[in-house]
C-alpha cells in the first residue's frame, strides 16, 4: 500500500499537466509540493511502526493456514467457495443502489468484498486435474475480471489483478516472471481502456469489445500516458493528502478535532433510536471531496471518500502523523491477530484475514473502513455456524 498510495501515485502525478483552477482544482506542483511538506511525518511514522514490528518475536499461522488448506475436504470446499461467490455476486449488484450507504445496506459491499479473497483462494487450492475444482476457479476469476472491466469505478481492476496475482504467488513462487509480464501488459493494454471506459461510461458499456479494439491503436507514449493518469488520480493517496491540507489552508474546511471518530461510534446507533440520525456517509464520502475539489461540482453524484491519512490531518495536524501511522499499524496488526483467533474454521479464517488485507489496502476513510471491519467479522461468525451445522456431515459425503 505505502509503495503504490505514497510512492508510485505521486511520482506519477509529477507527468500530469494540470493547472491551478477556478473550482478547486490545484496544479501538479502544488499538490506535489504540499505532498513534500506532509511525507516526511507519514514515513518517520511509519519506520517507527517497522521498529515496533520487528520488534515482536512470534510468527504468525499462516503457514499453517494455508497447508491446512490444501488438506481440506474438496467438496465441502468447493460448496464453500460457491457460497461466498453467490454472496459476492448479490453484494456486488445490490452494493450500486442508494441502499448500500447505510444501516443494513452497508453489509452489501462487505459481501462483494468477499470476491477478492475467493478468488484467491479459488487459484491457490486449485487442482488442474479435478474439473470441478478448476472449472469453479475460472468462473469465480472471470467474473471477478468482468466486473473489474464493466465497472464505472477503475480502482476495481487493481483490486482484482491483486487477487490474482497473490492466489499464483501463494500457489507457487515460479509464478513470479509470469505475473509480472501479466501486470506489464496489463497496465499498458487494459488500463487505456479503463481510462476510456471512466470518460464515456455509458457509450462504452453499449460496446465494450469495440472500445476495447480503438484502445488498441494507441501508441506507445499514449498508453504510458493513460497508465500514469492512472495511478496520478486513483493510486495516489499523496494527491488526497495535499488536497485535504490545500482544503485546510486556504479554509474550505476548519480542523474537525476528532469528529471523525466521534461518528464511527455514533453510526452504529439505529435510526429506531436516532431517527434523525443524519447520513454521516453522505458527508465524509461525497460532499466533503466537492468541498476540497477532489471531484468539481457537476459531478455531484461522485463517491470520493479519502483515505484514513488524509482524513486524519483534516481532523488534526499533518506533523501528528508520526504518531497516527503507527497506531493505525498496530491496529491492524491487532487485527490481524484477533481475525486468526475468531474462528476454529480454517475456510473462515483463511476468508476473514484475507478480507482484511483487501479492506486495509485501500482504506477509505475509518468511518467507512471501521463498518467494512465490523460487518466482516459478523458475517464471518456467521459463515461458522453455517459449517457447523448438522448438513456439514451431508456436503462431505
Amino acid at each position: 500500500m505505502a509503495l503504490l498510495f505514497m510512492g508510485i501515485g505521486p511520482f506519477c502525478y509529477l507527468f500530469n499537466q494540470i493547472e491551478d483552477r477556478p473550482d478547486k482544482i490545484i496544479s501538479g506542483v502544488t499538490v506535489i509540493k504540499l505532498f513534500n511538506t506532509i511525507a516526511p511525518f507519514f514515513i518517520i511514522g511509519y519506520l517507527i511502526s517497522l521498529l515496533i514490528q520487528f520488534s515482536f518475536k512470534e510468527g504468525t499461522d499462516n503457514k499453517k493456514i494455508q497447508g491446512e488448506l490444501v488438506d481440506y475436504n474438496e467438496g465441502l470446499l468447493n460448496k464453500v467457495k460457491v457460497l461466498f461467490f453467490v454472496l459476492s455476486v448479490v453484494g456486488y449488484k445490490l452494493a450500486q443502489l442508494e441502499i448500500s450507504t447505510s444501516g443494513l445496506g452497508t453489509l452489501f459491499p462487505v459481501f462483494k468484498s468477499f470476491l477478492y479473497p475467493n478468488m484467491v483462494l479459488s487459484i491457490y487450492t486449485v487442482q488442474i486435474k479435478r474439473g470441478k475444482s478448476l472449472l469453479l476457479a475460472l468462473i469465480i476469476c472471470v467474473t471477478g475480471f468482468y466486473f473489474a472491466v464493466t465497472s464505472w469505478w477503475r480502482s476495481e481492476l487493481i483490486m482484482v489483478s491483486g487477487a490474482i496475482i497473490v492466489g499464483l504467488l501463494l500457489k507457487s513462487r515460479k509464478t513470479m516472471f509470469p505475473v509480472i509480464i501479466l501486470g506489464i501488459i496489463g497496465i499498458l493494454y487494459i488500463l487505456p481502456f479503463q481510462q476510456l471506459k471512466k470518460i464515456e461510461y455509458e457509450k462504452t458499456k453499449q460496446n465494450l469489445s469495440g472500445t476495447f479494439v480503438k484502445t488498441l491503436n494507441l501508441s506507445f507514449e499514449e498508453r504510458l500516458a493513460f497508465a500514469s493518469s492512472f495511478f496520478a488520480e486513483r493510486i495516489n493517496y499523496g494527491r488526497e493528502l495535499a488536497y485535504s491540507q490545500n482544503g485546510i489552508n486556504k479554509g474550505y474546511l476548519e480542523y474537525r478535532s476528532g469528529r471523525s471518530y466521534l461518528e464511527v461510534f455514533l453510526q452504529l446507533i439505529p435510526r429506531l433510536v436516532w431517527p434523525d440520525k443524519p447520513s454521516f456517509n453522505t458527508y465524509n464520502n461525497r460532499e466533503r471531496a466537492l468541498i476540497l475539489g477532489l471531484v468539481n461540482e457537476e459531478s455531484d453524484n461522485t463517491a470520493w471518500g479519502v483515505n484514513i491519512y488524509a482524513d486524519f490531518i483534516l481532523n488534526f495536524p499533518y506533523q501528528w502523523l508520526i504518531l497516527f501511522v503507527p497506531l493505525v499499524m498496530m491496529v491492524f496488526r491487532w487485527l490481524d491477530r484477533l481475525a486468526q483467533g475468531f474462528s476454529e474454521n480454517i475456510i473462515v479464517k483463511f476468508m476473514i484475514t484475507s478480507t482484511l488485507f483487501f479492506i486495509s489496502f485501500e482504506m477509505v476513510s475509518l468511518l467507512y473502513t471501521s463498518t467494512f471491519i465490523l460487518w466482516c467479522f459478523i458475517v464471518a461468525k456467521g459463515m461458522e455456524y453455517v459449517l457447523r451445522m448438522r448438513w456439514r456431515k451431508r456436503l462431505t459425503i
